[in-house]
């Protein structure tokens, strides 16, 4: 079916080409013709759209507004393009001049709401979205995108968001990215086994996907099935070897089995694509840099740029959680045990439930002799599964603590 879609799209394509050839050469248009001939630039630039020939698309849509600026179709489909090169602006101004002509175009709030959710303005986009579907526009593609805005807006809404994607799936049980979006509500909702079904049904539908095996992996990983989490994240590089997250999801597995050399490998490997690798909101995760600089302490021991090589990962975002956690780490490292605390403790204000921030909060209390609290945030640390391949900065603790060194931290180092 998609041969012949696509040969009948290189036909479409060539009757398009010889037609507008013979316009081009034409004296001029008549007002009643210019419509028609519009709707066959709009119609060509949609096909390169398609085919992600997105400067022509823009050209064809460019031509056809100039002969019909009342052409809904070549606003929302130039927007369209404009949105596949990060013009994110371009974009949005075309959408809202589609409304400003038609307040009832359904597909142009669709498009406002896939281009606000792409933007992380998820509030904006379930909006726009729910203003699409009250406009009928009931499709898949616009019930995945509002549950996907729903699950990862700040005010997170899990029965929204399920509702959407299940409905979306009776409109579409072939839409590999329904089960995907829903696969991975559940993961974060610790429903692990119902992720994996989820996976399973879209690779079943898609076995090349390289993004869908690493979410896969990631489930497996929670289940603590860390051979099967590898050999996904395997599958995953071996089709997209520039996938960031996946080496450092990989090198979290590696962590679980003890295997540091492997493990910091990937958190290299993974920071340094990271770096090249901005979405369209700007954001990018340190964890990865995080990690490798913290296998590098288990393996190598402190050195003299420690400190700074840490300043320089928080300097990516500061406030963001990995870089307060190695903030609160250089701080240890420099002896500024007091400001490490507030580090820590702003840390796990921001994501409680990760393991990193209280081991360093237990440093810090360590060092500042406030035992009680340094073994309660130890505990904590473990307790949310902290590797304890990891835990070998406590070694630093015997000439700084030697007293809590030897009464606490050296039994833990010997119980794993």
């Amino acid at each position: 079916m998609e041969l012949d879609r696509a040969e009948r799209e290189q036909e479409w394509l060539a009757a398009a080409n010889t037609l507008l050839a013979l316009v081009a050469h034409a004296p001029t248009l008549s007002s009643e013709r210019r419509p028609g001939i519009a709707k066959v630039y709009s119609s060509r630039g949609a096909l390169y759209l398609h085919g992600r020939q997105y400067q022509q698309a823009i050209e064809d849509f460019d031509h056809a507004l100039k002969l019909d600026p009342q052409a809904l179709e070549a606003y929302v489909g130039r927007g369209c393009a404009y949105r596949c090169q990060n013009e994110w602006g371009e974009a949005i101004d075309d959408f809202t001049n589609t409304l400003r002509l038609d307040s009832t175009y359904a597909r142009a709030y669709a498009e406002l709401g896939k281009t606000f959710l792409l933007l992380h303005r998820y509030q904006e986009a379930i909006g726009y979205l729910s203003t699409a579907i009250t406009h009928n526009l009931k499709t898949a593609e616009v019930y995945t995108n509002r549950g996907v805005a729903w699950r990862d807006c700040p005010e997170s809404n899990y029965t929204h968001a399920l509702a959407d994607f299940t409905y979306a799936l009776s409109l579409d049980p072939q839409s590999v990215e329904t089960y995907v979006e829903r696969g991975i509500l559940y993961r974060r909702h610790e429903q692990y086994q119902k992720a994996i079904d989820d996976f399973n049904s879209a690779l079943k539908l898609n076995d090349t996907l390289a993004s869908v095996y690493a979410q896969r992996g990631r489930a497996y990983r929670k289940l603590e099935r860390y051979q099967k989490a590898i050999t996904d994240f395997d599958r995953a590089l071996d089709l997209n070897p520039t996938l960031p997250w996946a080496y450092e999801q990989r090198g979290i597995a590696y962590l679980r089995l003890n295997d540091l050399n492997q493990a910091r490998f990937d958190f290299i490997r993974g920071w340094k694509l990271d770096l090249t690798d901005v979405d369209p909101a700007g954001s990018l995760t340190m964890n990865a840099g995080w990690m490798a600089e913290w296998a590098r302490m288990c393996q190598e021991g402190r050195d003299a740029g420690m400190a700074e090589r840490l300043e320089t990962i928080a300097k990516v975002d500061p406030q963001q959680y990995e870089g307060l956690v190695c903030l609160a780490a250089a701080l240890w490292l420099r002896g500024h045990f007091n400001k490490s605390l507030e580090k820590a403790e702003e840390a796990l204000q921001k994501e409680p439930n990760e393991w990193d921030a209280p081991f360093w909060r237990c440093m810090a209390c360590a060092s500042l002799h406030h035992d009680t609290e340094a073994q309660e945030a130890m505990h904590e640390a473990l307790r949310k599964g902290m590797p304890p391949i990891l835990l070998t900065p406590l070694h630093w603790l015997e000439e700084k603590r030697p007293d809590f060194y030897e009464q606490y931290a050296l039994p833990i180092l010997r119980s794993f």
